[in-house]
């Protein structure tokens, strides 16, 4: 759509009949013609609390979503109200208004956290409503939220347990606003003002204590803190004190409200209007509104299963339908710039090429814009295909364009010819004469014609080969010329005939290297699309897992700071975790990019080319074909000249025939000559991809190790701050214990000795972590040492394949070559090129014999040079152990 659309009213998304969830497809409709990126607001809260009035304030309305005043809920489901977005022209603002939570005529409690679920799962700004103030009980009604664990799943991998998901829930949650209202306090803590995000995070501190009471009331403030990270709070005063208009308050004017309340309304709204982001997915997917209906189908088709709806299943399903309709509409966009764009016939293959070069281009863009999560390549390989099949298409046009416009400009210009053919004109003596100065003019108006197309020199001969028997007749019948005379014309019209297939040849080999030019920009263009593409999608799953990671460290930091260090400490399996992601995702860099564009180049390759490798061999080719196909001439014109004896002419049928060979001879020469040359050139591309490559691994190891080293010094650094600062709190403790009347002595030197044994425990505790940490990380190095040598052993193995093929298939031919010289009895010739099949066989043997010379040296080389720069930290292991042990049983013998 141009601008989103205004709706009038809502219409529910999603209905909740007898608690059972279903989608109206009358707003699927609505959805569906959205092509606009979405701001999904959606508000969920207790039943009876005003959700709706501030879902129409974000409108700009009092009324829209239902009000009521009774005890009854007016909401059922979730609807939603599509309107254009007053401050992003080029989004469309989608307001969703749940059903309250809590309502007493539910039937199945678990009908509410599916909608609270869902509505989390569809909106980029999720707004909590509540009344009066953020106790106790504000977040006991709350445990919604602590449910989400076991409703809402990241991943479909059946091995991602429930860690890993909740620690990749900050990545596709919403925003979390928490609207009070009805607030009635102060916003003072400890005797100063605060604002309201501030009462908001002191409200979600935890409660101290490891009772079950204080663990169940820091449930719902843990799940809050660790799944959304943006966090913003706004309070409301009472709209109007007058019950009568607060019953009636969608037909309340402003001059009737509370002053501050519409003022916080206002404030309320601009925060959403600046601040509400675009909905997206994983890796920085836009959702649309066609998209958004995918999910919310696909979401409540899971929860009617009985299963729970998983983020990354969902963006499969969208990915298959959004890619077939990238596929298409880029296919679409190709056609339509193609016709616009080509005047039929093209006066040149070339120019043609050019214009399907542009328009691939553009199609390629289309694609890649709006298509996400293609597995292997599966639809790119799909519009490459289509798109190859739309050329041909084209191509095909422009050749029968330039047949009908050439055959209608030929018919036109030898009207004359034609007629005077007919009249028997030319059947006089002298006619042939007359004859050809007639065609002649025919062929000289025909090339002054202009944008004939590619088919121009084909319709030509044809035409003229159609007179050859005309012309034939015409001079047989013609008196004024003598037998000799006229077999020299004949032999002359064969010899035009001739060069005009030669020309119409050249023509052919050129149209099929410009062809084969195209087809490997082709190639080009999409390798270096798709290598953008993958190189932004890893830019995003950085940032995302960077963001992450930064969220729970400062999750962890506030727990160490209001004293659950327990709690912290049980945070690092998901920092780790998230660490690890990172890791794996800067570590792809060689193996998932490289294999994948290597892969795909592969196959499109398989798709775009025809043996255009062989151009060099065609050109001379076609050279050797004219000349063969002049020696029957020759030989005709040989046996009709009188003035040569018989021992004579055999003497000249020798000497051609021996020509003959020697032409055929040097191009085998200069095949074998090229072919020498480019395996040559591969094996100094393959020699310097390795030590380029080798150079390459060995930098990035380099900069993982130092970055990794620095991670776990930092890492280090911060368990360290904590056991120096349990260390400090040794003296107060024992000094506290001294003063601790209520215990004897023996009871105070126990406790001493307890301490002391837990300080030690502690210490063993940190030696034994960064041990298991140096292990993890030289494990890690390990494997990806050895997925790089698997990478490029298969790699130079495949291409040194290649170069023995090439060689043996070079030296079968020479060797056909030799045995056919042998059988014409051109024994010299055959053991001349001795010196050749020679060097061609030690060629084999030494690309044969780099088995075990460059390909294994390089290997062992690279792998211990990686090796030394990866493990070096190993040995020294086990003498941390050893010294860990003998210092931990000293220190217990000395307690």
């Amino acid at each position: 759509m141009a601008s989103g659309p205004n709706m009038m009213d809502p219409i529910c998304l999603v209905e909740n009949d007898n608690d059972l969830l279903s989608v109206n497809q009358e707003a699927l409709q609505i959805l569906e013609k959205i092509s606009q990126p979405l701001v999904v607001v959606a508000i969920v809260g207790l039943y009876r609390t005003g959700k709706s009035y501030l879902m129409n304030r974000l409108k700009g309305q009092n009324n829209g979503f239902p009000l009521g005043s009774t005890v009854q809920s007016k909401t059922k489901g979730i609807w939603m109200w599509c309107v254009p977005h007053p401050s992003k022209s080029d989004h469309t603002l989608v307001l969703l208004d749940t059903e309250g939570l809590g309502d007493v005529e539910k039937g199945d409690p678990k009908n509410d956290s599916w909608i609270f679920a869902l509505t989390v799962l569809l909106c980029s700004s999720f707004v909590y409503n509540s009344m009066n103030t953020i106790n106790h009980q504000a977040l006991e009604q709350l445990h919604y939220v602590t449910e989400l664990t076991e409703l809402i799943r990241a991943k479909s991998s059946s091995r991602s347990g429930v860690l890993e998901d909740s620690t990749e829930f900050v990545s596709f949650f919403p925003d979390f606003i928490w609207t009070v209202r009805d607030f009635t306090l102060e916003l003072m803590l400890n005797g100063h003002p605060i604002t309201e995000d501030e009462y908001l995070e002191n409200a979600l501190k935890l409660i101290p204590g490891k009772n079950p009471k204080a663990q169940t009331s820091n449930l719902p403030r843990e799940c809050i803190r660790h799944f959304f990270p943006t966090r913003k709070c706004f309070v409301f005063d009472r709209p109007t004190n007058d019950k009568e208009l607060l019953a009636d308050i969608e037909n309340v004017s402003e001059d009737q409200l509370d002053p501050k309340f519409l003022e916080q309304t206002k404030n309320f709204c601009s925060y959403i209007f600046t601040n509400a982001k675009t909905k997206t997915l994983r890796e920085g997917i836009t959702v649309t509104g066609n998209r958004l209906r995918t999910l919310v189908v696909t979401y409540v088709d899971t929860i009617n299963t009985g299963a729970v709806p998983c983020l990354e299943n969902a963006v499969t399903t969208l990915a298959q339908l959004e890619n077939s309709a990238a596929v298409q509409k880029a296919a679409d966009h190709y056609s339509e710039q193609m016709a616009q764009q080509l005047r039929l016939p093209t006066d040149t293959l070339q120019e043609l090429l050019e214009v399907h070069a542009a328009c691939e281009r553009e199609a390629i863009a289309i694609f890649m814009e709006c298509s996400f999560k293609d597995e292997n390549q599966e639809f790119q390989k799909n519009l490459v295909e289509i798109i190859k099949d739309k050329k041909e298409g084209f191509l095909l046009q422009n050749e029968q364009a330039s047949v009908k416009y050439c055959q209608a400009k030929l018919q036109e210009l030898s009207k004359a010819l034609m007629e005077n053919i007919s009249a028997g004109t030319f059947s006089v003596p002298g006619g042939h004469e007359l004859y050809r100065k007639a065609k002649g003019m025919v062929e000289s108006e025909y090339c002054q014609v202009p944008r004939k197309g590619v088919k121009a020199n084909e319709v030509l001969q044809n035409f003229l080969l159609s007179q050859v028997a005309i012309e034939k007749s015409i001079l047989q019948a013609d008196k004024a010329l003598s037998d000799g005379e006229k077999a020299v014309v004949e032999e002359q019209a064969r010899r035009e005939t001739a060069e005009r297939e030669q020309e119409l040849l050249k023509q052919k080999l050129q149209e099929l290297e410009q062809q084969t030019a195209a087809r490997q920009r082709s190639l080009q263009e999409n390798i270096a699309q798709l290598t953008e593409k993958l190189a932004r999608r890893r830019e995003k799953q950085l940032r995302e897992q960077n963001m992450m990671l930064e969220h729970k460290l400062k999750v962890q930091e506030a727990l160490l700071k209001e004293g659950f260090r327990k709690k912290s400490e049980e945070m690092n399996a998901e920092i780790n975790h998230l660490k690890n992601m990172i890791d794996n995702t800067k570590d792809d860099d060689t193996p998932w990019l490289a294999v994948a564009l290597d892969k795909f180049g592969k196959e499109i390759s398989s798709l775009l080319c025809t043996p255009g490798k062989l151009l060099g061999h065609i050109a001379n080719e076609i050279l050797l074909n004219f000349l063969l196909s002049q020696v029957a001439i020759e030989k005709s014109i040989l046996q009709a000249d009188k003035a040569l004896s018989d021992g004579e002419k055999a003497v000249v049928e020798e000497q051609a025939r021996r020509e003959t060979a020697e032409r055929e001879q040097e191009l085998l020469k200069q095949k074998l000559q090229e072919l020498e040359q480019q395996t040559e050139a591969r094996q100094r591309s393959l020699q310097e991809n390795i030590a380029q490559l080798t150079k390459k691994l060995a930098r990035r190891r380099e900069k993982q190790l130092r970055e990794q080293n620095m991670m776990l010094e930092h890492k280090l650094k911060a368990n360290e701050v904590l056991q120096n600062f349990l260390l400090s709190q040794v003296a107060i403790e024992i000094s506290i214990l001294q003063a601790d009347k209520a215990l004897s002595d023996g009871e105070k030197a126990v406790a001493e000795e307890q301490a002391r044994r837990e300080t030690a425990e502690r210490e063993q505790e940190l030696l034994k972590q960064k041990l298991q940490e140096l292990e993890q990380q030289t494990e890690a190095r390990q494997r990806s040492l050895q997925e790089n040598i698997a990478l490029l052993t298969e790699k130079l193995a495949s291409r040194r394949e290649k170069l023995l093929r090439e060689h043996n298939m070079t030296l079968e031919h020479k060797l056909k070559v030799q045995e056919a010289l042998l059988k014409e009895g051109f024994r010299k010739k055959s053991e001349e090129m001795n010196a050749e099949i020679n060097r061609l066989k030690n060629m084999i043997d030494n690309t044969k014999d780099d088995d075990t010379s460059w390909l294994a040296v390089a290997l062992d080389k690279f792998g211990k040079k990686i090796s030394s720069l990866l493990c070096a930290p190993v040995k020294l292991l086990g003498h941390i152990v050893s010294g860990v042990s003998s210092l931990f049983k000293m220190k217990l013998l000395f307690f």
